[in-house]
């Protein structure tokens, strides 16, 4: 039983180490919402993109404008109408989306970056903030155009302060012109070696315990968890051991992580 059970852990974990994290939020590359043409202005307050809200300003829901990063769909940060005023010029823009997350758990961002080709200024600039932190990151439009967009990977960490977070793309440029910095291709997921991982008898999380009962008298046991990075997980040493208590248990550290069990 032993050995079955700890095998089953441990495939487990192989897999937790080897299968893509999942994108906690929806529809990040912006595939899903209407036909935009070659680009459709998005005001404050709608939702017409599926799973985001436009946070700030005005957005252009970018299609066949440009080629885009993943997919077909993409964002300009500054929308191009609306309450956008070009001659001034004032076209700041913004999206949104909520999703839930485990307090004190980090979490990694990944996007695709460029910016629109057509106008000034050459660097754009894009802001990204979530439970109170921020950063922000720039791209440069030199040498690109609509159909060699550059689009670059951009990835940025931040703690959870609770239950739901509210992640917010803005524009940062100065001033935002309404040739904004370009969005696409957006994931969320718990930072590597952290969070938590659902197996047949308990909860591993890097921050907790996995917990497992006995017959014997006592409460639950209660085993440490040391995080491991997943590329990590599959290559690490097995022991057994023993621990004196009113019915002795073995334990076996089990691809760094330790577990009980009889």
């Amino acid at each position: 039983m032993f050995n079955t059970k700890l095998a089953s852990f441990a495939v487990a974990l192989v897999l937790a180490a080897t299968l893509p994290a999942a994108n906690l939020l929806v529809n990040g590359s912006f595939e899903q919402g209407p036909n935009p043409g070659s680009y459709t202005n998005l005001a404050k307050g709608s939702t017409a993109i599926t799973g985001w809200t436009v946070s700030l300003g005005n957005i252009d829901y970018i299609g066949s404008l440009w080629v885009a990063a993943d997919g077909s769909r993409s964002l300009d940060l500054e929308g191009s109408s609306g309450t956008c005023n070009l001659s001034i010029p004032n076209c700041p823009g913004g999206i949104a989306q909520s999703f839930a997350t485990v307090a004190g758990q980090g979490y990694v961002v990944t996007f695709a970056l460029a910016g629109n080709v057509s106008n000034r200024p050459v660097m754009k600039t894009i802001r990204v903030s979530a439970a109170g932190q921020s950063q922000n990151f720039t791209f440069t439009i030199t040498g690109h155009t609509a159909a060699k967009m550059g689009w670059v990977t951009k990835t940025w960490t931040f703690t959870a302060t609770g239950s739901t977070t509210t992640l917010e793309f803005d524009t940062a440029d100065s001033p935002p012109t309404g040739w904004g910095p370009a969005l696409d291709n957006v994931s969320v997921s718990p930072v590597s070696g952290v969070g938590s991982i659902i197996f047949n008898k308990g909860v591993v999380n890097g921050a907790s315990y996995f917990r497992e009962s006995f017959p014997s008298p006592g409460p639950p046991s209660k085993v440490p968890i040391f995080p491991v990075p997943p590329a990590t997980v599959a290559t690490r040493s097995s022991r057994e051991c023993s621990t004196p208590r009113s019915n002795a248990y073995r334990c076996r550290e089990a691809q760094g992580l330790f577990i009980a069990t009889m």
